[in-house]
């Protein structure tokens, strides 16, 4: 339950949010808005959201949280969020020469992408507005 309280807390729901919210042209324009060395404050938030979810991504793949927990704890929000962050991780991963940021977040979305073709769930939209 603590987990569930933390994931579903306003705090953690608000960052999600806000994040979800974050506008680029590129990922130079992102550099130049979020990233840490000019804006701390958007960036923790960021990397908190990331590594929750690399954190749930690893207890799911040590079988220390089983499938359908995993499903209900991150759901559709985690691939809407993997479908707003892949393009930026996988630049970061290139220029930092780092390919497993965020491995575990995305091994978390692909198991739950997995579950909702089993569940003939349709594809997770983005927005509610077109």
């Amino acid at each position: 339950m603590q987990l569930y309280l933390g994931l579903v807390s306003k705090e953690t729901l608000q960052r999600s949010m806000e994040l979800l919210n974050m506008e680029w042209d590129d990922f130079d324009d992102f550099l130049n808005k979020y990233d840490s060395e000019v804006n701390i404050e958007d960036a923790a938030k960021r990397y908190s959201s990331w590594l929750a979810n690399d954190g749930l991504g690893y207890l799911l793949y040590h079988d220390l949280i089983d499938e359908d927990m995993a499903y209900w704890l991150g759901g559709s929000g985690l691939v809407r969020q993997w479908y707003k962050w892949e393009p930026i991780i996988e630049e970061y991963r290139k220029r930092l020469n780092d390919p497993e940021l965020c491995f575990w977040f995305e091994y978390y979305v692909t198991r739950m992408k997995k579950l909702r073709d089993e569940k003939d769930l349709p594809e997770v939209l983005t927005s509610v507005r077109s």
